[in-house]
């Protein structure tokens, strides 16, 4: 145990620690811990997410990692600074769902470098993640970069949608999906 009822769960002391203030059975909080673990890296878990103990938690369990999803990083930023929001180790926040006008907010404020944020978690076919350090990538929805899209070339191929139905649109003459490429 660590701080107030904080879990420090495997891993290697001195190397990368990943928080996580997510319940479990939320899809990010699980997969990211289980992933971590399963390689070796220390996880420190809080029993649940507390603004009054969130930045204390991630000093005293010296995470490097924090694993957030997008509504959890509001409440830190509607709260009223706290001594140890810039005194941490966080090289990086990993998750999905922050919103684009809390982003930067967020990276500035508590002093985190990195954004790890990745989309298409559960309903998609795969996944795409941004893991941005400035302001170029900021907010965008996640790419595969060239390697990635040049293996993918021809299996995954972007279509048009219908947005009044969010089906594939589909050409009233023949049936057939428009491809974008």
């Amino acid at each position: 145990m660590c701080g107030h009822d904080m879990t420090i769960c495997g891993g290697v002391p001195g190397r990368d620690q990943w928080y996580n203030a997510m319940p479990l059975y939320h899809g990010t909080g699980a997969i990211s811990t289980s992933c971590s673990l399963l390689q070796g890296v220390t996880v420190a878990m809080a029993p649940k997410f507390s603004v009054s103990r969130f930045w204390n938690d991630i000093h005293d369990s010296e995470s490097t990692y924090l694993i957030y999803v997008g509504g959890m990083a509001r409440y830190p930023l509607n709260a009223p600074p706290r001594p140890l929001e810039r005194k941490h180790k966080l090289s990086c926040a990993y998750g999905n769902g922050l919103r684009p006008d809390v982003w930067e907010k967020f990276q500035i404020r508590f002093n985190i470098p990195e954004i790890g944020e990745f989309f298409n978690s559960t309903e998609g076919i795969f996944s795409l993640l941004n893991y941005a350090r400035g302001p170029f990538l900021k907010a965008c929805v996640g790419h595969h970069g060239l390697i990635l899209r040049s293996i993918l070339h021809n299996v995954y191929i972007p279509v048009k949608i219908d947005y009044e139905t969010v089906d594939i649109w589909r050409d009233p003459k023949n049936g057939f999906a428009e491809n974008l490429l």
